[in-house]
């Protein structure tokens, strides 16, 4: 018997079968190629470092190889770090270029401040100013503590001249009663003799 006979309905019965089967497409989306945005000048820096050159001042010297040679000074520039990608700019969020095509680290983002967190925020401005304000009153005391002071040592050392010059007033006085004083004793003394007869003048 013919085998290819044999397996013919077979294969006609797997054929009949498979022509009932509907066969869907699933659409594939195609995105179109678009062309990318120059990055401003003004803002290249916010994605890219650049490089970083320094110049070096080279004294005259004298060539390693040959003594002989002698090479005047001059400047040299280096290559101190090349460019790099700038991970950190100062605004993650957007791009003004082009979409943003990564989600902001939230390393970068600043914490909410909370209701709490606001009052006690708030509270420890008052308390600062608060605080502020007594520095300053005391500050205003302690000046016009020291003003007090200084007019005191004033009126005290004007108080002390005033002392000694009364003290020299009264050394004064002295003096002059003292020699009024003798000069009074004086008088009387001659006044008396200028009483006595003559003959007793001289006898003493």
């Amino acid at each position: 018997m013919n085998p290819f006979l044999t397996y013919l309905p077979l294969a006609f019965l797997i054929v009949g079968c498979a022509s009932d089967t509907v066969v869907t497409e699933t659409p594939v989306m195609m995105v179109p190629n678009t062309a990318g945005t120059t990055i401003a000048p003004q803002r290249v820096g916010a994605v890219r470092n650049g490089e970083i050159l320094k110049a070096y001042k080279i004294n005259p010297y004298i060539d390693p190889n040959n003594r002989k040679i002698r090479h005047d000074g001059h400047t040299i520039a280096r290559v101190e770090q090349d460019p790099t990608w700038n991970l950190r700019p100062n605004n993650t969020s957007e791009l003004l270029d082009g979409p943003n095509t990564q989600a902001p680290l939230s390393a970068y983002a600043p914490m909410p401040l909370t209701t709490e967190l606001q009052t006690t925020l708030a509270q420890q401005q008052r308390y600062s100013a608060a605080i502020l304000e007594v520095a300053k009153a005391q500050d205003n005391q302690l000046k016009t503590m020291d003003k007090a002071l200084s007019e005191m040592n004033a009126v005290a050392q004007q108080n002390a001249e005033l002392k000694a010059h009364l003290a020299k007033v009264q050394t004064d006085l002295e003096k002059i009663k003292q020699e009024e004083a003798a000069a009074k004793e004086k008088q009387e003394t001659k006044a008396t003799q200028d009483a006595l007869p003559f003959y007793k003048k001289w006898v003493k």
